[in-house]
């Protein structure tokens, strides 16, 4: 079984809590593909900014462009500032769906692992789905598709940095 079809078992039918191991940016492309394809109603992400590294990738794009079409609604906390990048192909699809769309400027590293002080990126999905990102340079991060325990510790940590970070919202117009 190839990775995007062992990663599509773990996430379908309401996802297995079981945590995986990817790295890379072709790995967190389809992790992420999958959170959008599954979630139903609320996407959290704290992230450098969409390079286009990872977000480039069609299925991501895609399966993005499915969740919003689903009334899904997506928050990200963003490192830098890249909605004016003619490299970032997301941004066109959060333009389309600003509505459902709040994406908030936080500063580089705000979040660290306490062990290895090193900076570290997760994405959240409908307070279940989770990946945790600990090496933010070759995208090494761990990803659970039911763990409501872990998801509801990252949402806490996320939401307190929401809260800080609304007077510094990234214009999508």
């Amino acid at each position: 079984m190839n990775y995007r079809d062992y990663v599509e078992s773990l996430a379908k039918d309401g996802g297995r809590n079981e945590m995986i191991l990817n790295s890379g940016p072709i790995h967190a492309a389809i992790v992420m593909s999958r959170m959008f394809k599954y979630a139903r109603k609320e996407v959290k992400m704290i992230c450098g900014g969409f390079s286009g590294a990872v977000s480039n990738d069609e299925d991501y794009l895609s399966e993005l462009e499915g969740f919003f079409k689903r009334k899904g609604t997506l928050k990200v906390l963003a490192e830098v500032d890249l909605s004016r990048s003619p490299k970032s192909k997301i941004y066109k699809i959060l333009r389309q769906y600003s509505s459902q769309v709040t994406l908030l400027s936080v500063a580089p590293n705000r979040f660290r692992n306490t062990e290895t002080s090193q900076p570290v990126h997760f994405a959240i999905g409908d307070e279940k789905m989770i990946r945790v990102e600990t090496g933010t340079k070759d995208y090494t991060a761990s990803v659970n598709f039911n763990n409501t325990e872990q998801a509801a510790t990252l949402s806490e940590l996320f939401e307190g940095v929401w809260q800080t970070s609304l007077n510094n919202p990234i214009t999508l117009a």
